[in-house]
Protein backbone atom coordinates (compact mmCIF):
# COMPACT_ATOMS: atom_id res chain seq x y z
CA UNK A 1 0.00 0.00 0.00
CA UNK A 2 2.65 2.44 0.63
CA UNK A 3 4.38 1.62 -2.50
CA UNK A 4 1.29 2.65 -4.22
CA UNK A 5 1.15 5.64 -2.34
CA UNK A 6 4.56 6.17 -3.53
CA UNK A 7 3.52 6.29 -6.95
CA UNK A 8 1.12 8.56 -7.33
CA UNK A 9 3.09 10.70 -5.34
CA UNK A 10 5.69 10.73 -7.94
CA UNK A 11 3.04 10.81 -10.90
CA UNK A 12 1.48 13.67 -9.52
CA UNK A 13 5.08 15.07 -9.54
CA UNK A 14 5.49 13.91 -12.67
CA UNK A 15 2.50 15.20 -14.06
CA UNK A 16 2.98 18.44 -12.84
CA UNK A 17 6.51 18.85 -14.00
CA UNK A 18 6.26 17.67 -17.25
CA UNK A 19 2.63 19.25 -17.62
CA UNK A 20 1.27 15.88 -18.87
CA UNK A 21 -2.07 14.46 -17.93
CA UNK A 22 -1.93 10.56 -19.55
CA UNK A 23 0.88 8.73 -18.67
CA UNK A 24 0.48 4.91 -20.09
CA UNK A 25 3.59 2.59 -19.36
CA UNK A 26 4.02 -0.98 -19.09
CA UNK A 27 7.17 -0.98 -17.00
CA UNK A 28 7.26 0.58 -13.97
CA UNK A 29 10.64 0.35 -13.45
CA UNK A 30 11.43 2.16 -16.05
CA UNK A 31 10.37 5.03 -14.76
CA UNK A 32 12.16 4.77 -11.20
CA UNK A 33 13.85 1.28 -10.05
CA UNK A 34 12.37 1.65 -6.81
CA UNK A 35 8.84 0.71 -8.33
CA UNK A 36 10.44 -3.05 -8.95
CA UNK A 37 8.95 -3.86 -5.88
CA UNK A 38 5.54 -3.25 -7.08
CA UNK A 39 5.98 -6.29 -9.78
CA UNK A 40 4.07 -8.89 -7.52
CA UNK A 41 1.35 -6.66 -7.64
CA UNK A 42 1.68 -4.67 -11.06
CA UNK A 43 3.92 -4.24 -13.51
CA UNK A 44 1.73 -1.16 -16.02
CA UNK A 45 -0.02 0.99 -15.09
CA UNK A 46 -2.22 3.69 -17.49
CA UNK A 47 -2.40 7.39 -14.85
CA UNK A 48 -4.60 10.13 -15.80
CA UNK A 49 -4.11 14.00 -14.24
CA UNK A 50 -6.49 16.06 -12.99
CA UNK A 51 -5.24 19.46 -11.44
CA UNK A 52 -8.88 21.07 -11.40
CA UNK A 53 -9.63 18.25 -9.12
CA UNK A 54 -7.51 19.06 -5.82
CA UNK A 55 -4.61 17.50 -8.20
CA UNK A 56 -6.34 13.66 -8.10
CA UNK A 57 -4.77 11.13 -10.18
CA UNK A 58 -7.01 7.94 -11.26
CA UNK A 59 -4.70 4.66 -12.39
CA UNK A 60 -5.41 1.60 -14.06
CA UNK A 61 -2.92 -1.16 -12.96
CA UNK A 62 -2.17 -4.29 -15.24
CA UNK A 63 -0.12 -7.45 -14.11
CA UNK A 64 2.88 -9.22 -15.30
CA UNK A 65 3.24 -10.96 -18.71
CA UNK A 66 5.94 -12.94 -19.26
CA UNK A 67 6.82 -12.93 -23.10
CA UNK A 68 8.54 -14.98 -25.23
CA UNK A 69 10.94 -13.23 -28.37
CA UNK A 70 12.47 -15.35 -30.61
CA UNK A 71 15.37 -14.67 -32.26
CA UNK A 72 17.78 -16.21 -35.43
CA UNK A 73 20.65 -17.27 -33.11
CA UNK A 74 21.77 -17.00 -29.44
CA UNK A 75 23.23 -13.24 -29.12
CA UNK A 76 25.36 -14.69 -26.10
CA UNK A 77 27.23 -17.18 -28.05
CA UNK A 78 30.89 -16.42 -28.75
CA UNK A 79 31.96 -15.40 -32.56
CA UNK A 80 33.72 -18.68 -33.90
CA UNK A 81 37.76 -17.72 -34.96
CA UNK A 82 38.55 -19.71 -38.20
CA UNK A 83 42.20 -20.47 -38.35
CA UNK A 84 43.15 -19.12 -41.70
CA UNK A 85 44.65 -15.48 -42.15
CA UNK A 86 42.95 -14.58 -38.14
CA UNK A 87 39.47 -13.43 -39.88
CA UNK A 88 36.58 -13.77 -37.16
CA UNK A 89 33.46 -14.96 -38.85
CA UNK A 90 29.80 -14.92 -37.04
CA UNK A 91 28.99 -17.98 -35.61
CA UNK A 92 27.97 -20.67 -37.75
CA UNK A 93 24.77 -21.52 -36.46
CA UNK A 94 21.09 -19.31 -36.45
CA UNK A 95 18.83 -21.38 -35.12
CA UNK A 96 16.19 -20.11 -33.45
CA UNK A 97 17.14 -19.27 -29.78
CA UNK A 98 14.14 -18.10 -27.29
CA UNK A 99 14.30 -15.26 -24.41
CA UNK A 100 11.59 -15.22 -21.98
CA UNK A 101 11.25 -11.17 -20.91
CA UNK A 102 9.73 -10.15 -17.54
CA UNK A 103 8.91 -7.03 -15.87
CA UNK A 104 6.63 -6.12 -18.33
CA UNK A 105 2.85 -6.23 -18.64
CA UNK A 106 0.70 -6.00 -21.53
CA UNK A 107 1.03 -2.48 -23.74
CA UNK A 108 -1.68 -0.23 -23.94
CA UNK A 109 -3.64 0.54 -26.91
CA UNK A 110 -4.11 3.97 -28.22
CA UNK A 111 -7.85 2.91 -27.64
CA UNK A 112 -7.54 2.49 -23.88
CA UNK A 113 -5.13 5.65 -23.85
CA UNK A 114 -8.21 7.90 -25.61
CA UNK A 115 -10.82 5.61 -23.07
CA UNK A 116 -8.53 7.20 -19.79
CA UNK A 117 -8.67 9.75 -20.95
CA UNK A 118 -12.80 10.04 -21.94
CA UNK A 119 -13.02 8.30 -17.98
CA UNK A 120 -10.55 11.58 -16.62
CA UNK A 121 -12.61 14.07 -18.07
CA UNK A 122 -15.71 12.22 -17.12
CA UNK A 123 -15.17 11.78 -13.44
CA UNK A 124 -12.93 15.02 -12.84
CA UNK A 125 -15.18 17.15 -14.89
CA UNK A 126 -18.64 15.77 -14.47
CA UNK A 127 -19.09 13.54 -10.91
CA UNK A 128 -17.22 15.22 -9.05
CA UNK A 129 -18.09 18.31 -9.42
CA UNK A 130 -21.81 17.18 -9.54
CA UNK A 131 -21.61 15.51 -6.02
CA UNK A 132 -20.06 18.65 -4.41
CA UNK A 133 -23.24 20.33 -5.88
CA UNK A 134 -25.29 18.24 -3.71
CA UNK A 135 -23.17 17.62 -1.03
CA UNK A 136 -23.48 21.60 -0.31
CA UNK A 137 -27.17 21.64 -1.50
CA UNK A 138 -27.34 19.01 1.81
CA UNK A 139 -25.83 20.81 4.06
CA UNK A 140 -27.89 24.26 3.14
CA UNK A 141 -30.02 25.17 6.14
CA UNK A 142 -33.39 24.55 5.44
CA UNK A 143 -35.98 27.45 5.41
Amino acid sequence: ESMIKELGAYLKQRFTSERKSILAVDNLASLDPKFERLKEITCGALATFSPNADASIFIVFRPEVLRTITWGGDPRKTMEKRNYKGVINPRSSFESWNETVSGHSKPWSRYQVRGAEFMRDFIFNSLIPKERLLSELGQRPSR
